[in-house]
């Protein structure tokens, strides 16, 4: 796989445990849905063009304190994941996604060996975060008070 192409830095801010996007950000990740996909704030399109757009928000890594080499790697990562957990990318695609997240933390300076621990945790673990929740309340939308 070539390296990941696209937004070479990322802008945004920290915001609620996580980080959150005040630009966008595009990469092209050589995964090829069958159709376009299209969130609120991620688009994939079936020639692996992946856009995240303004106010789109991720986790950072998890288990691990973010840093700059983390952080579009970690981004192109959870917004993948979530659309696995959302049912709109087939799970056959996660080797590739867990690939990308190792591709780009090392491009963005990581070192190589904790790059490839990281890709060995998600591809061991990642599957429990690609599920959609079996709670029968997920796709419930509730108003307070």
């Amino acid at each position: 796989m070539k390296d990941i192409f696209g937004t070479p830095r990322i802008t945004y801010r920290k915001v609620g445990g996580g980080f959150q996007l005040v630009n966008p950000a595009v990469f092209v990740v050589q995964i090829f849905p069958e159709k376009d996909i299209e969130t609120e704030f991620i688009r994939l399109s079936t020639k692996g063009l992946l856009e995240l757009s303004v106010g789109y928000w991720w986790g950072g890594p998890t288990g691990a304190k973010p840093t700059r080499d983390s952080l579009r790697g970690t981004a192109v990562h959870d917004a993948l994941y979530r659309l696995f957990r959302l049912g709109l990318l087939d799970l056959e695609w996660k080797p590739l996604v867990d690939e990308i997240l190792r591709r780009l933390c090392i491009q963005d300076g990581m070192d190589e060996g904790k790059a490839k621990a990281w890709e060995w945790f998600t591809n061991r673990f990642g599957f429990m975060f690609c599920k959609k929740p079996s709670d029968e309340d997920y796709d419930n939308i509730y108003v307070a008070p």
